[in-house]
C-alpha cells in the first residue's frame, strides 16, 4: 500500500477545517441542513443514522420537501436507494408521499424502475 506523504499531511493539517468552515459561511443556514439532510437519507442504515435522520426531522421539519439539487425530495432519496428505515421515519414526519421529481416521477416509478438521482 503506498501513499501520498503531501495529501497525509494536507488532511492532518488545519487546511480541510478551514475550507469546510468557509463553504459553511458562504451557504446559508437552509442550503447547509439541505444538504446535510439529503446525505443522512443516502446513508448506509443503522441505528445511528436511523437516530441522526429522526433528530433532523424533529428539529428540521421543513427540510421534509426540500428538494436536492436533482429536485429530488428526501423521500424520493429514501425510496431510490431502499432505504426503508428512512422512507418510515419520513413518512411518519409528514413527508409529501405524492411528491414528483422534475421528470413527473413519483415514489413507486422510483422504486420500480430504479430511476436514480
Amino acid at each position: 500500500m503506498h501513499g501520498n506523504l503531501t495529501t497525509t499531511e494536507w488532511f492532518l493539517g488545519t487546511a480541510p477545517g478551514r475550507h469546510y468552515l468557509e463553504y459553511f459561511k458562504s451557504h446559508s443556514e437552509d442550503e447547509n441542513t439541505t444538504s446535510f439532510f439529503n446525505c443522512a437519507v443516502m446513508s448506509n442504515p443503522c441505528a445511528r443514522s436511523e437516530q441522526l435522520v429522526q433528530h433532523l426531522v424533529d428539529h428540521h421539519p421543513k427540510c421534509l420537501e426540500a428538494c436536492s439539487e436533482g429536485g429530488h425530495t428526501p423521500l424520493a432519496i429514501a425510496f431510490s436507494l431502499r432505504r426503508t428505515s428512512f422512507a418510515r421515519i419520513l413518512i411518519a414526519a409528514g413527508a409529501n408521499q405524492a411528491a414528483r421529481d422534475p421528470e413527473g416521477n413519483n415514489l413507486l416509478h422510483r422504486i420500480l424502475l430504479r430511476i436514480s438521482f
